[in-house]
Formats: structure tokens, C-alpha cells, sequence
């Protein structure tokens, strides 16, 4: 009896399709650097940030030093930035929403830019 149930469940195992992975993106977040004071975020702080708000909630993250601008209607303004990468099966993880909102708090940002883009297996992959 044992054998002739395990048999069945087995049957009906490999009968039930796989469930699908779940699609992949990659989130890009660019953070700027300068305050409306003329302060900034120091690289000490930064450091801070990415040890609380980023790390504890992904597996695996990248940080990329960039550089940005914006026209204010008379003069370009540039400031230093960073660029985190995140590669994720949840796009709409709480934990990107709230890094955002605890850096605009933290350092008195009005923005945060936030790109989102599914990464299907055989454009986004680790080798």
C-alpha cells in the first residue's frame, strides 16, 4: 500500500507543472550627494545609509559613483551622486520604498531617481 501511494503522489508530482521563476529586475537608484544648504552627504554617512537602509534588506547590491546635473532655468547644477544597483524578483520590495524615504529624511532631499526594468534570465544572469 505504501508503494502503490508513493507511486500516485509521485505520478501526480511530475504531472503538476513547475511553477514559473519569478521574473527579474533590476532597480537602479540614484541618490545625489548635495543639500540644499550647500552641505552634503559625507562619505561616512553614506556608508551608514547603505548599512542600514540597503544591505540588511538584499542579497547582494552594487554602488556606483556618478555624477549628475539638472538645468534650474538659468545655470546647470552638478553634484556628485551614487548609483545603487539592486537585482531583484521584487521590483516593488518595501524595503526600496523605504530606503528612499529614510535618505530624503536623513539628508534633506527633495528626490531620489528610481528605474525599474524587468532583467529576463538570459539578459540578466550571474556567471
Amino acid at each position: 500500500m505504501k508503494r502503490a501511494t508513493f507511486a500516485l503522489a509521485l505520478a501526480v508530482a511530475l504531472a503538476l507543472p513547475l511553477p514559473a521563476a519569478a521574473e527579474q529586475s533590476l532597480v537602479q537608484l540614484i541618490f545625489g550627494l548635495a543639500s540644499d544648504d550647500g552641505g552634503g552627504v559625507s562619505e561616512q554617512e553614506w556608508a551608514r545609509f547603505v548599512d542600514t537602509a540597503i544591505a540588511p534588506h538584499f542579497s547582494g547590491f552594487s554602488v556606483v559613483d556618478c555624477s549628475g546635473g539638472w538645468f534650474d532655468g538659468a545655470k546647470v547644477i552638478r553634484e556628485g551622486c551614487k548609483m545603487v544597483l539592486v537585482f531583484t524578483d521584487r521590483p516593488n520590495h518595501p524595503a526600496i520604498t523605504e530606503a528612499i524615504g529614510e535618505y530624503k529624511r536623513r539628508f534633506r532631499q527633495k528626490t531620489v531617481l528610481r528605474l525599474e526594468r524587468p532583467c529576463p534570465e538570459e539578459a540578466c544572469r550571474f556567471e
